[in-house]
């Protein structure tokens, strides 16, 4: 089972999740988590460093895990993504900071846009 562990969206270097895989268990932390993709019924956790672990889940089931950590956002009904990772955005396309390209939903196209927008007018306003 996906048990978020000391889930505080204040403090990035949190453990993301204990997950139960052959009898083993793997911690990883949420800072190392790119997105999540729903691959049929498993899903495929990609972190930072190109591992990629499929896991017996359903995305929903990550989606309601990671909600306490705020951290991930849905985008599209295979994608749930770490916002902090979107360094730009194209019609329907994130671009994660790893140059990988998500596709998104209209609703996903909007979270994704508000945020780097945001994000972008921090940027420019705390230089100027």
């Amino acid at each position: 089972m996906i048990i978020p562990l000391r889930a505080n969206k204040n403090n990035f270097h949190v453990l993301c999740a204990a997950f139960k895989k052959k009898g083993l268990s793997i911690s990883r932390l949420a800072e190392d988590v790119l997105y999540v993709k729903s691959c049929g019924k498993k899903c495929c956790i990609h972190f930072k460093d190109g591992e990629i672990i499929e896991y017996s889940y359903r995305l929903n089931i990550f989606q309601k895990k990671f909600d306490s950590l705020m951290l991930f956002v849905r985008v599209h009904r295979y994608y749930l993504i770490k916002l902090d990772e979107v360094i730009g955005y194209a019609w329907h396309q994130a671009k994660l900071s790893n140059n990988e390209i998500i596709q998104l939903n209209a609703a996903g196209y909007v979270r994704v846009k508000k945020f780097v927008d945001e994000k972008n007018k921090g940027v420019s306003s705390s230089a100027a």
